[in-house]
């Protein structure tokens, strides 16, 4: 399971909600019902009810499958997807794109939460607003660049 950077283990609690991907019958949804209290090499495993459920058939236990644990929930959040270089509670450079895509300018942003794909915008960014996630190393020396 992946945790989001600036979390750990212990963020995790029983009768939170979890999705579970079967891999052959979609995505369940369940609760946190046990976590081993041992890790090892960062990973812990944790067991999840699915309370009410009827399971799809042929559904075994198997450690290695992978689901999300839903840590907390933001409401009424700006949010984008997570730059590589983005850490939590920080002002980090973007470049946001030009309404026709054919440019983006360098913007100053402060992000505030975030989770392995998502982050909390709380200024510099409007919803809508279009950004490059890509490394910005090649390019962070030029406040507008061009898009091809």
């Amino acid at each position: 399971m992946d945790i989001p950077r600036k979390r750990s283990l212990r963020d995790i609690a029983i009768g939170q909600s979890a999705s579970i991907d079967t891999r052959t019958s979609g995505i369940i949804a369940g609760t946190v019902s046990r976590i081993d209290p041992a890790a090892l090499q960062g990973t812990v495993l944790v067991d999840v009810s699915f309370n009410g459920i009827t399971l799809p058939r042929g559904l075994r236990p198997d450690p290695g499958v992978e689901g999300t644990i839903q840590l907390e929930r933001l409401e009424n959040v700006v949010y984008a997807g997570r730059p590589a270089f983005a850490q939590d509670e920080s002002t980090i450079g973007l470049s946001r794109l030009a309404g026709d895509g054919s440019e983006a300018q360098r913007i100053t942003v402060n992000v505030g939460r975030g989770s392995v794909n998502a982050i909390e915008i709380r200024r510099g960014l409007l919803p809508g607003d279009r950004i490059l996630l890509s490394d910005p190393t090649s390019y962070e020396a030029h406040d507008r660049i061009r898009l091809k």
